[in-house]
């Protein structure tokens, strides 16, 4: 929501009076998208109708995805005129992968994780293994089958 939100703010800027420290300003903002693969593009375009036609919050972040932008700022016009910024939406489960620093070991980091993933909505998978390894009903083969 949050880089959304930003976008949506850097396309409208040519239109505001949006001036930096020492009266700079920002203007020429377009997005440049072809350095990451088609599929690692974050995807505003989608957040955006989410927001606006569809009038609900955009899905929850699963994947890593980059946007890609240029703009001028007024002070740079001799020597660099043109601002390259590279915007990187990590999905909240990577940044608790960081978690593993915290803990004396594989199982306590995993233990910890799957804690996180069983109480989060959105990882019904996680929950469903987890009720199943904690009855006993399946071995270890099955499960991996089967999830």
């Amino acid at each position: 929501m949050f880089l959304t939100s930003l976008l949506w703010q850097l396309r409208e800027w040519e239109n505001a009076d949006f001036r930096l420290n020492g009266n700079v300003t920002i203007h020429g903002f377009k997005p440049c998208n072809g350095r990451p693969a088609p599929a690692d593009i974050f995807p505003f375009d989608r957040y955006q109708d989410a927001l606006v036609a569809q009038r609900q919050w955009p899905t929850k972040t699963k994947d890593v995805h980059r946007f890609s932008c240029e703009y001028r700022r007024s002070d740079h016009w001799r020597w660099r005129p043109n601002q390259r910024l590279d915007l990187i939406d990590l999905p909240g489960e990577r940044v608790a992968d960081a978690a593993v620093v915290e803990f004396d070991d594989f199982a306590e980091w995993s233990d910890h994780m799957f804690e996180y993933f069983a109480n989060d909505s959105e990882y019904e998978a996680a929950r469903r293994f987890r009720a199943t390894v904690e009855t006993g009903a399946m071995d270890p083969d099955t499960i991996v089958m089967d999830f």
